[in-house]
């Protein structure tokens, strides 16, 4: 009874979310998206104001393609490697 009245949209959408940031996890990519873009010519050149402003565009990007928990799996741990 209970599992009729479940948003299983809800519950998929998060699942999918949950997974694709566990293969980026798992495969690494976030890593090494993070190191590219730590020793990229391009990107330490620019000042942190446009670092930001970019860094904000390409997550409100990410948004629209998959879920918010999605996103803030992946992004987070690129954010954070030092």
């Amino acid at each position: 009874e209970t599992a009729r009245h479940i948003p299983w949209d809800v519950v998929i959408l998060l699942g999918g979310g949950f997974a694709l940031a566990d293969g980026f996890e798992q495969s690494h990519l976030s890593s090494f998206l993070a190191c590219e873009l730590l020793h990229s010519p391009a990107i330490t050149a620019v000042g942190l104001g446009p670092m930001v402003i970019m860094v904000c565009t390409a997550v409100t990007m990410m948004t629209e393609l998959c879920s918010n928990v999605a996103t803030c799996t992946i992004v987070l741990p690129i954010l954070a490697t030092p």
